[in-house]
């Protein structure tokens, strides 16, 4: 329930690191087959780039890393702007854009944390453009994964109140850039919520 609470409460100036990301994202975008962002694998691929932005320049103003992505997705989703070369962005982020399959965290409770928090926010990032009908089993995911980590479960983890969860969202989602794009990790969740 605490978890479930967190996930409904919640342009820039940009170091040169945080720069190149968003202009991989927004080539990414400009290379989708439909020219739109309104297809799910383009638009987790750029929000890995917009995560990876986030995280390369945090800001001066001590905001929490999914307030930092919101702030800079308008540079990556406008249109116009500079881009970055596709092979430049594979080269120096291979993980944005691949599609081999990921390995989640082999703690169960670090897996359901990131499970849970990158397919609400996968979930969140598709409906908000419209799409998330498309992916209407994210959702079921994303439900799966909160009922596996109850209250007693984070709170046995220091995680009782809703700035702790949104904290522990935070570090899940942060973690997701060493493992793979959103896409690939919601591959991977839904085989471990199946049995698969």
């Amino acid at each position: 329930m605490l978890f479930a609470l967190a996930l409904m409460a919640q342009d820039v100036t940009l170091n040169a690191d945080a720069t190149q990301a968003i202009g991989c994202g927004r080539a990414v975008i400009a290379a989708s087959p439909s020219r739109s962002e309104n297809a799910v694998t383009p638009m987790l691929q750029a929000v890995y780039f917009m995560m990876i932005a986030a995280q390369a320049d945090p800001g001066k103003d001590g905001k929490r890393f999914l307030e930092r992505t919101s702030d800079v997705a308008p540079s990556i989703f406008q249109k116009g702007g500079a881009q970055t070369p596709l092979a430049a962005c594979d080269k120096r982020y291979p993980m944005a854009r691949s599609t081999a399959q990921v390995k989640l965290p082999a703690n169960a409770f670090d897996r359901d944390m990131m499970c849970a928090a990158a397919s609400s926010y996968a979930f969140g990032i598709l409906s908000g453009a419209g799409i998330g009908d498309k992916v209407k089993d994210y959702e079921r995911v994303q439900q799966g994964f909160v009922a596996r980590i109850p209250d007693d479960v984070l709170k046995a983890h220091g995680i009782s109140t809703e700035d702790t969860i949104i904290g522990a969202m935070d570090n899940a989602l942060r973690g997701t850039l060493r493992v793979g794009n959103l896409e690939m990790i919601m591959q991977a969740c839904t085989r471990e919520l199946d049995g698969k």
